[in-house]
């Protein structure tokens, strides 16, 4: 295990748990790291983990792609004011899916809102992708936190808004300090695909130029 090997042996999460961080990490779209998703899911499942939680960590991962939408609506807001296009109080529909939203995940911001000002029907769209992550089952608010957490500081997104988001509602929902460093040092070793991709494509190369 490369993070026993960087920080030393940790037991705040179960194996199961560590072995669901791993599949987030390495799922998410910002790595993609077909090898690892592949061990993990196989680790997971000899963990204990069922093939819904699997599924749910996968989808908690995939949410990860509805920033490009929530981290730049709020730009797009402030440039069409600036040109002089009128942004009145929501109405009474936008305040509706607002509240549906806010009631199913907890949670509102900059960009959900300026996304809803923007265009009501593509919020109406990305909040039911959203919420469908969130309203499953399987996992229990802990983990499905600590998930969040290690998707949103992985090096590949540093996400601070999430990254902050996450870890508040993870120590509201019992997870303890320990759960949280050693999930960020789990999702810190993803560095190590670095030399697990590239070393051997060297080699590869290597031989190639020798030979020829």
């Amino acid at each position: 295990d490369d993070a026993v090997l960087l920080f030393g042996k940790h037991d705040a999460l179960t194996p199961r748990v560590k072995e669901l961080v791993y599949v987030a990490i390495d799922a998410a779209i910002t790595h993609l790291y077909e090898p690892g998703i592949r061990k993990h899911i196989g680790d997971a499942l000899g963990h204990g983990a069922t093939v819904q939680e699997i599924t749910e960590t996968l989808q908690l991962a995939s949410c990860i792609g509805l920033l490009s939408t929530t981290v730049s609506a709020p730009y797009l807001l402030q440039f069409l004011r600036s040109r002089g296009e009128p942004f009145q109080a929501l109405t009474a529909d936008q305040i509706a899916l607002k509240d549906e939203f806010e009631a199913a995940t907890g949670h509102w911001d900059e960009g959900m809102d300026a996304l809803l000002r923007v265009d009501p029907i593509a919020f109406a769209k990305h909040a039911h992708y959203l919420c469908s992550a969130w309203q499953t089952s399987a996992l229990d608010p802990v983990t499905r936190e600590l998930l969040c957490v290690a998707v949103h500081a992985s090096s590949t997104l540093l996400h601070r808004p999430g990254i902050a988001r996450h870890m508040e509602r993870a120590l509201e929902a019992g997870a303890t300090r320990e759960q949280i460093i050693e999930v960020l040092q789990l999702t810190s070793v993803i560095g190590i695909h670095t030399c697990s991709v590239a070393m051997p494509l060297l080699a590869e190369v290597a031989a190639s130029n020798k030979l020829g």
